[in-house]
């Protein structure tokens, strides 16, 4: 092998090994970029989030004591984007009465062809789980110690839970006595009836004893079959 050849076959691997060490560190910048890269959320997404865990920072810690500042901090968002998807305190307590609907009633499947017992135990949902049982009551609870002190909290849990739920059980009880799968002559009434039965009272006092879905079985019973 001649001077001349011997230079240019390790100017070669020179370059070759320059290349393949550029390409290395071209790899793990890229691979570093796309570790720092913060996944990019919607904004339905970052609302179902910030809801949530909202919702139980205000069952620890009620609405007055329940601040945006904390919220941002548990949901790691800035304040500015907290208020652009929910422009005020008021605003998320909506939003966590929505939530905590989902949990109390559901009238979507309840289609005529079932008992009129079971079909009412699922529009209030008797069969969940113990844990959420256990929130959806100490909601109610604390949204009603808290429209003591803030009539406008009292608004919204009536407005967009209580009487939302009353209007579609209201709707329910005129559809199956259409079909005569049930005796409603005032199906607006029995709606009230059953809803007072099942979460009238302001305190609980009345669930001692017994968890509210248990409670809340029973008076569909007692509404359903009467006590003969």
């Amino acid at each position: 092998m001649t001077l001349e050849s011997t230079h240019h076959s390790l100017s070669a691997a020179a370059d070759r090994i320059m290349t393949d060490d550029l390409d290395a560190v071209g790899e793990t910048a890229r691979a570093k970029r796309g570790r720092g890269r913060p996944k990019v959320r919607s904004d339905e997404e970052q609302r179902d989030i910030i809801v949530e865990r909202a919702a139980d920072i205000y069952l620890r810690s009620g609405y007055i004591a329940m601040r945006m500042d904390d919220i941002s901090a548990a949901c790691r968002v800035s304040k500015r984007t907290l208020y652009r998807l929910f422009p005020s305190k008021l605003h998320l307590f909506r939003a966590i009465v929505g939530l905590m609907n989902a949990q109390l009633f559901d009238f979507d499947d309840v289609e005529p062809g079932d008992t009129v017992e079971r079909a009412l135990s699922a529009i209030f949902r008797v069969d969940v789980d113990e844990e959420t049982d256990q929130k959806r009551q100490n909601f109610l609870r604390q949204a009603r110690q808290d429209a003591v002190a803030s009539p406008e909290i009292g608004d919204v849990l009536r407005e967009d839970c209580l009487d939302r739920a009353r209007r579609r059980l209201t709707a329910w009880f005129e559809r199956w006595s259409a079909a005569g799968l049930l005796s409603a002559t005032n199906p607006q009434a029995a709606a009230y009836m059953l809803m007072d039965m099942a979460y009238g009272a302001a305190d609980g006092d009345q669930r001692k004893g017994a968890s509210g879905r248990a409670f809340i079985r029973t008076c569909i019973q007692y509404f359903v079959n009467g006590v003969r």
